[in-house]
């Protein structure tokens, strides 16, 4: 009874300590804002009823004018590790720069934001994608050939964190997005000049990439969205192949692509640039560029067809669109500017039973100038590998690697860096919970 007491307080003890250290525990919305002058990070709780509300904004950086460079500027794109442990965004101040920013943050309990670090890439970083919680890929969108940059990211390094280049692969002449498969074994870079296609990676045990395919697209493959079940993949195709189509494709056991049949389809909405899915798989969101209009489609769940619902929302004039992001059935959208209505900020709306929107609340400011990169987090407390349920895989992940310490150790739930009895707690304390 003694040594139970004790196991029970020492995990106690180890879960309240781990807690300022973990995830956000709330679910929470994360946006860079592109403004040329100013680039910042803002941070949002997403209440019970589906509005949000401002936690706090991050300036990354000034600049007097715009023929000053300052790496800090235009904060692009934003994606959070798989563990939500950790927050980066891609800056491109300036493109005829050789060397640009990437900002990384530490995300706290509270759905706060932490500066912990600026990292240098190659010139404008538009795309950029975490593949497991160490793995993180950054495109490099500039010069005679573009290419797929990845890194190992440490945070536990002595000095403080690293980002430690560790491959380099060269994808076609025009290089914006990039898709990390839901395993973390496979990256998807689209290739959206003089040729469409999307280049296919396996992800080696290391950490390199080998490249499996080509798979040349009917259109533009824009804004790549996967499925939650890692079997389908659509993405826009911009102002290519008449300016409405939604290309889509299956996705084997071996990371490998396939056309869907009926793909491409046609979008009522004009220049299709992203798209995102439910993660019940039930509903496409497609985010479009020339009439900044997010429309919503059903996925059919034997064929992967979409069908328009009717759902649809205007954020404002071409260009006022920036980019999607979903939390079950919350649908979140960047309204960049202010013409036309004056606002800007973040907009939120529930997906209903029947693929239609509405406002959950008024659109809410980030805060900054031009918000544009979205990243999404609802927390799963216990759930180390990820699948959306807590149950005997993730306890054994736990017990399997219990007193490991790394930047990246299966059953590291908390994500502090060390399996131990706080990752057991949260485990137990949230065993057969579904997210």
């Amino acid at each position: 009874m003694f040594i139970a007491r004790f196991v029970y307080a020492v995990a106690l003890a180890s879960f309240v300590g781990a807690a300022a250290l973990a995830q956000s525990s709330v679910p929470a919305v994360f946006v860079a804002n592109n403004g040329n002058l100013e680039g910042s990070v803002s941070s949002f709780v997403v209440n019970p009823d589906g509005t949000v509300t401002l936690k706090e904004r991050y300036i990354t950086g000034t600049r007097p004018s715009t023929s000053v460079f300052e790496p800090g500027c235009n904060a692009y794109a934003a994606s959070l590790s798989p563990n939500g442990r950790h927050l980066v965004t891609s800056h491109a101040a300036g493109s005829s720069s050789p060397v640009q920013q990437l900002s990384m943050f530490r995300v706290h309990d509270d759905a706060s934001i932490e500066f912990l670090a600026a990292f240098s890439t190659p010139t404008s970083p538009l795309g950029i994608a975490w593949i497991t919680n160490d793995l993180l890929a950054v495109t490099r969108t500039g010069g005679s050939s573009n290419g797929v940059y990845v890194y190992r990211y440490n945070p536990f390094a002595p000095g403080g964190p690293t980002l430690t280049n560790i491959d380099i692969k060269i994808v076609g002449s025009f290089t914006s997005y990039l898709a990390a498969h839901p395993s973390g074994k496979y990256l998807y870079a689209s290739n959206s000049l003089g040729g469409s296609s999307l280049f296919v990676f396996e992800v080696n045990p290391n950490g390199t990439l080998t490249q499996i395919q080509e798979f040349v697209t009917p259109a533009l493959p824009l804004g790549p969205g996967i499925s939650a079940d890692g079997r389908l993949l659509y993405a826009g195709g911009g102002i290519s192949a008449g300016g409405k189509a939604v290309i889509g494709a299956t996705i084997d056991s071996a990371g490998m692509l396939a056309a869907l049949p009926d793909a491409p389809w046609t979008s009522p909405g004009a220049s299709p640039k992203q798209v995102v899915l439910t993660p019940d798989n039930a509903f496409a969101a497609v985010a479009h560029g020339t009439d900044s209009s997010v429309r919503i489609f059903s996925v059919d769940e034997m064929t992967g067809d979409l069908t328009y619902t009717g759902g649809t929302v205007s954020i404002g004039i071409q260009g006022s669109l920036g980019e999607i992001g979903i939390m079950d059935n919350l649908l979140f959208a960047c309204d960049r500017d202010t013409i036309g209505d004056g606002e800007r900020g973040l907009r939120a709306y529930e997906i209903d039973a029947a693929g239609l929107l509405t406002p959950t609340g008024p659109i809410v400011d980030t805060g900054g100038i031009a918000p544009n990169g979205i990243a999404v987090w609802k927390p799963c407390p216990g759930d180390a590998n990820g699948d959306g349920v807590v149950d005997f895989a993730d306890l054994s992940a736990v017990l399997a690697n219990f007193g490991e310490s790394g930047s990246d150790v299966p059953g590291d739930v908390t994500a502090d860096g060390v399996v131990d009895f706080a990752d057991l707690s949260v485990v137990l304390a949230n065993f057969g919970s579904e997210c």
